[in-house]
C-alpha cells in the first residue's frame, strides 16, 4: 500500500517534463570585425515574439545602447523598421534551431528608445547561407549613417524552467494522498 501512495506522488514528477515547451528563450550574439551585440530572444513556433539586448560601439552608434526587437503583427509577417534618417530595414523575425539560424531577411531591432513607430537607429542581422551572416543598420540608407557587415551570429538555447507553482501543486497533491491514507479513505485504499 505504501508503494501505491509513493507511486501516486512520484509518478507525475518522473513522467512530467522539467521545462515548459510553449516557448524557448535563446541567448544570441553577433560578432564582426568592428562591433559586437548580444541579447535574448523569446521564440514561439519558430518566430521571435520579443527580444532585447545591447550593441557595442560602431562608427555610428554609441557603445552600450539597448536593442529592442520590433515585433511582427503576426508570425511570419514582414517587419519594417523606419528609422530617423530614412533607413528602412525589413525582416520576418524567423529563428531556426539549426543553421541557418536566421532567415534571409532576419531580425529587426530598434537601437535605443523605440516609440512604436521609429527610433534613431536600427540593427538587422540575417543569414545569407548556413555559415554566412550579415547585418545592416544605422539611420540612413547608404552613406555615412549606414553600416553593412559580415560576421558571426550564434544562438544558445536557454530552456524555460518549470514554474515554482507546479512544484507547489505537486507537493500539495502528495500531502492530500498522505492525509487520505491516514484517514483510511481515498487514494490509498485497495
Amino acid at each position: 500500500m505504501k508503494l501505491r501512495v509513493l507511486g501516486l506522488i512520484w509518478l507525475p514528477l518522473l513522467a512530467g517534463p522539467t521545462v515548459a515547451m510553449a516557448d524557448t528563450i535563446y541567448d544570441w550574439s553577433w560578432t564582426s570585425s568592428s562591433f559586437n551585440a548580444s541579447g535574448t530572444l523569446d521564440v514561439v513556433g519558430g518566430y521571435a515574439i520579443s527580444g532585447s539586448g545591447a550593441i557595442g560601439a560602431t562608427s555610428l552608434i554609441d557603445p552600450g545602447q539597448s536593442l529592442v526587437l520590433i515585433p511582427a503583427s503576426s508570425p511570419g509577417a514582414q517587419v519594417t523598421g523606419l528609422f530617423a534618417g530614412g533607413l528602412n530595414l525589413n525582416g520576418d523575425n524567423a529563428v531556426n534551431s539549426t543553421a541557418p539560424l536566421l532567415s534571409s531577411t532576419g531580425l529587426v531591432f530598434s537601437v535605443g528608445t523605440y516609440t512604436g513607430t521609429r527610433s534613431n537607429d536600427g540593427f538587422n542581422p540575417w543569414a545569407n547561407s548556413a555559415t554566412d551572416y550579415e547585418a545592416a543598420g544605422g539611420n540612413t540608407g547608404g552613406g555615412p549613417g549606414f553600416f553593412d557587415e559580415h560576421g558571426t551570429f550564434v544562438l544558445n538555447v536557454a530552456p524555460v524552467p518549470l514554474p515554482a507553482a507546479a512544484w507547489l501543486l505537486l507537493s500539495s497533491l502528495g500531502g492530500l494522498a498522505v492525509f487520505a491514507r491516514k484517514r483510511g479513505t481515498g487514494l490509498a485504499t485497495t
